[in-house]
């Protein structure tokens, strides 16, 4: 059984959508219920970490010959991103679960 709650620290999280992700998102959302997940697995269960990493993130890291790169590098550096010129740092820190600075 999968039970979902709010995030560690108990407040709502907005997290945004890339705009290429916009247009897919429709053929996703075909003949779904609004409790059904949007992502599953390959036999449509519950998309867990370690068999994402398993079967795609892993095996990715090794054919680019980044090896030992890890997801949540992956989510610091998306999270480093918006310091750079453009929009505040304050949008990553919300969906990354981090305190925005002060």
């Amino acid at each position: 059984m999968v039970e979902y709650g709010s995030p560690k620290t108990h407040q709502q999280r907005t997290v945004p959508i890339p705009v290429v992700l916009l247009e897919p998102l429709p053929r996703r959302c075909a003949r779904k219920g609004p409790n059904d997940l949007l992502l599953t697995s390959p036999e449509g269960g519950v998309l867990r970490s370690g068999d994402f990493r398993r079967r795609v993130f892993d095996p990715a890291v090794r054919e680019s010959g980044l090896s030992g790169l890890t997801p949540h590098e992956l989510r610091d550096t998306a999270a480093s991103l918006p310091g750079s010129p453009g929009p505040t740092s304050r949008p990553s820190s919300a969906s990354s679960g981090t305190p925005p600075p002060r």
